[in-house]
């Protein structure tokens, strides 16, 4: 059975945060599967720091990744809204300009998709990297999932 591509629209909010904006949106230009990287939105949410308004010169200048502004500093909830507002995409994906996406990421997202096409959110659990170097070996939500019933 051939699956049609599903677009997806990634926003990325960022707020003084340049350091680690690069490898953000690199990880999601390494993610490869059935489905399209349509755009990648980054909401620049009112930085005036020289490594994020470089970090955001060096991506805007990327194949299909688009940086917005929001008007004055509001919050990363906010810069969301601004991206669900822009994305044209089937799918959003959010992601921290602080973290990355692990491969495969977008590609169980897209499966779920297809597996429940009644469904309007598909989330995922996040592994942590410390600034010591250690990695939790379980996702948050899975190593508390007496907090987290519901995923």
């Amino acid at each position: 059975m051939t699956f049609c591509a599903i677009k997806i629209s990634v926003v990325i909010p960022c707020f003084r945060i340049g350091t680690f904006l690069l490898e953000a949106v690199e990880s999601v230009l390494q993610q490869v599967g059935d489905f399209e990287i349509f755009e990648i939105l980054i909401i620049n949410d009112h930085s005036d720091d020289e490594a994020t308004l470089h970090a955001l010169s060096v991506v805007a200048a990327l194949p299909s990744v688009r940086v917005l502004h929001n008007i004055g500093p509001r919050g990363s909830a906010a810069a969301r809204n601004c991206g669900i507002r822009e994305a044209k995409g089937k799918w959003i994906v959010f992601l921290d300009a602080d973290d990355w996406m692990l491969a495969g990421s977008i590609q169980s997202r897209a499966d779920a998709a297809r597996s429940f096409p009644e469904c309007e959110w598909i989330g995922g659990d996040f592994i942590s990297l410390h600034r010591d170097g250690s990695v939790d070996v379980r996702g948050r939500f899975e190593s508390n999932l007496e907090s987290y019933p519901f995923l």
